[in-house]
């Protein structure tokens, strides 16, 4: 089973092969892809294994070849392509062709993104993060993503360099800006997903809460009563207190306005609780002259 950021990569992937692609922009998706790989006697390697990276790559230099101004390493007149390793001579020559419209930077970032990114699957955290095996491709990357206004984080884990961005709304709109706007709206939903999900146990929470806190409060009212059953002197509270006081011990969880409802006619909250403070008053008076 494919992991989320493959899935993402390659949908994205896929919807670009099927996209109208201007030629400088070309050049950047190629250049973003190939940028900061590995390196071999003056060659990029790029390895892969996600067949629709390959055919992209594939197509895009077809295209670019097709304008007369993409060189590189033939086979019979054909484009030489591996499966585990794609290989292409050095940009150095072709960077005069970069970043000639508004859109190139969304392509190089798009090829930044299939090439050196992982994507993690937002149901277990959001993160986005872009490795190099050295600086100058997290350096190159965030200098980038600023002028597309998006701020990342820089690290070094494992000797390598590691440019990351966590916050969700930042990772939707870096999606949004190449183009993988699925993906986009998968952590948009998931973000929507998590808040319900933590406002129902929030709500929980709270009316767990407020039952418990009602529990506790009927307990010293509850008390009160138990004592004056068992000394006799419960008859003594007029029909108005006793009934106040059956209330209470019958409905013990709920609070004082909920309580008011149950009586006959309903009472306000503020009538539920002088009714009960009355009782107590009478049991201390009570209990203060047997002593």
């Amino acid at each position: 089973m494919k992991s989320f950021s493959v899935s993402v990569k390659s949908q994205l992937a896929a919807d670009t092969q099927k996209s109208r692609i201007k030629t400088c922009c070309a050049f950047s998706l190629i250049y973003g892809i190939m940028s900061f790989s590995r390196s071999k006697e003056g060659r990029l390697f790029l390895k892969t294994t996600n067949a629709e990276i390959e055919k992209l790559f594939s197509e895009t230099c077809a295209f670019l070849n097709s304008k007369k101004k993409f060189f590189h390493e033939t086979k019979n007149g054909e484009l030489s392509v591996n499966a585990d390793f794609i290989k292409y001579s050095t940009f150095a020559e072709y960077k005069n062709f970069l970043f000639r419209c508004p859109h190139c930077a969304e392509y190089y970032m798009k090829g930044m993104f299939l090439s050196h990114a992982t994507l993690i699957n937002p149901q277990n955290s959001y993160r986005l993060e872009f490795v190099f095996d050295n600086g100058d491709g997290a350096s190159t990357v965030s200098s980038v993503l600023s002028s597309m206004g998006i701020d990342a984080k820089y690290g070094i884990r494992n000797s390598k360099h590691v440019l990351y961005i966590k916050e969700s709304t930042k990772i939707e709109d870096f999606l949004a800006l190449i183009g993988a706007n699925n993906a986009a709206f998968t952590l948009i939903n998931e973000q929507i997903r998590k808040e319900l999900r933590n406002n129902a146990n929030r709500a929980t929470n709270c009316d767990s809460a407020n039952i418990s806190k009602s529990v506790n409060a009927s307990k010293k009212y509850i008390s009160v009563i138990n004592e004056l059953k068992k000394s006799g002197d419960f008859e003594l509270l007029t029909d108005q207190l006793k009934e106040a006081a059956e209330k209470r011990i019958e409905f013990e969880e709920l609070n004082f306005s909920d309580l008011g409802k149950k009586f006959d006619p309903p009472i306000s909250k503020s009538g539920v609780y002088h009714r009960l403070e009355r009782i107590v008053a009478f049991y201390d008076k009570i209990k203060k002259d047997k002593q």
